[in-house]
């Protein structure tokens, strides 16, 4: 699955990492790894800010009336986050 929006908040902080995406005007959250490990993959707080486009690819709920889903990639700027390197699908 894959969505692409503009974040509207970032949360980096147990019990995973967060972000808030409005997509063509509908809310969502955002899943990322817990904070060590989103950290680890290079995203911080620094590196988005509420505005920026996002693109996230992962896992999205089983409950389609949920707007919400697991990234297991993140892209900011240009800039990609395997947050969970191992769950990337292959190109």
């Amino acid at each position: 699955f894959e969505l692409r929006g503009k974040i509207t908040a970032i949360y980096i902080g147990n019990p995973h990492a967060t972000l808030d995406v409005d997509a063509e005007g509908e809310a969502w959250r955002v899943e990322m790894a817990p904070p060590s490990r989103t950290i680890a993959a290079g995203f911080t707080e620094e590196v988005a800010k509420v505005g920026d486009e996002v693109t996230a690819i992962g896992n999205r709920s089983v409950e389609a009336s949920e707007k919400r889903m697991k990234a297991v990639r993140v892209i900011v700027g240009g800039k990609t986050y395997d947050v969970y390197p191992d769950r990337v699908p292959p190109a």
